[in-house]
């Protein structure tokens, strides 16, 4: 991370999590002042611990860790993983990935149960951090799976919006890849059904017909403007939007509470 971007981390008390993954030589200090080694990061491994303080010098970058409250000291991380929330969203994964990622690696992860998931619909629930680069962590019925590059990433957004149907004849499918056909219908040029379902850099759309969740070509409707994740190209830029994200939160809250205040005073006055 640059100077710029753990400032920014301290200034507005960014709280996030981090993935413990060190080995034996990255000591664990009980304070900042005294240097006291109390053991080593290693100890920590695989635990997810809440970074609640930060200390920045010229030469060193330490984190302060705690979980449950109990601050557990503070360390210089190497290879952990910087954990970050993000809303919950469908998603598949495309052709670019690939199950042995250098942060699936560095965790242990079962390539052959990952690869298992791979024609599935998953849920991405959070970003990582490792090395530099930016991953989404997937998971099935709240299991998590891997961490994958967001190149690698396909995401599903749900829509529920009434599209015009371009075609005279609707092919539909039973599933979002279109390999098992179940139906078709005759004179829908015009028609307006609902549509559900798109999923990016994909060929199909989920539609609602006659009650039934159906799939079918982009190309067969009028597809509304659908916003497309950003990309991260680095670290920094996932952190600062994350920190922007969490600044607005807090100033939509203090608004609603403003608000409720006044208009609790202004019926006193009446």
């Amino acid at each position: 991370m640059k100077k710029f971007t753990l400032q920014l981390l301290k200034q507005h008390d960014y709280n996030f999590q981090l993935l413990v993954n060190e080995d034996n030589s990255v000591p664990v200090y009980s304070s900042m002042e005294d240097r006291e080694v109390v053991s080593n990061a290693a100890t920590f491994n695989f635990n997810m611990v809440e970074v609640d303080q930060i200390r920045q010098s010229e030469t060193e970058t330490l984190f302060r860790l705690s979980k449950e409250e109990e601050v557990l000291g503070w360390i210089q991380p190497v290879d952990s993983i910087m954990i970050i929330p993000k809303a919950k969203q469908e998603a598949k994964l495309n052709g670019e990935a690939q199950a042995s990622t250098p942060i699936n690696e560095a965790l242990n992860f079962n390539m052959e149960k990952i690869e298992a998931h791979f024609p599935k619909i998953l849920y991405s629930e959070c970003y990582a951090i490792h090395q530099g680069k930016v991953y989404e962590g997937l998971s099935s019925r709240n299991k998590l799976i891997g961490f994958f590059l967001q190149s690698s990433i396909n995401h599903i957004h749900r829509v529920e919006k009434d599209v015009k149907i371009i075609v005279d004849r609707l092919k539909l499918y039973e599933d979002s890849r279109m390999t098992k056909h179940v139906a078709e219908l005759d004179h829908t040029q015009g028609q307006l059904f609902t549509l559900t379902k798109v999923v990016d850099n994909e060929a199909g759309v989920q539609l609602e017909v006659n009650e039934r969740k159906l799939w079918s070509k982009k190309s067969n409707i009028e597809l509304p403007d659908i916003q497309q994740p950003y990309i991260y190209e680095n670290a920094d830029e996932l952190i600062i939007e994350s920190i922007l994200n969490q600044y607005q939160k807090k100033l939509n809250y203090n608004m609603e509470l403003s608000l409720k205040v006044m208009n609790a005073e202004l019926k006193k006055q009446h």
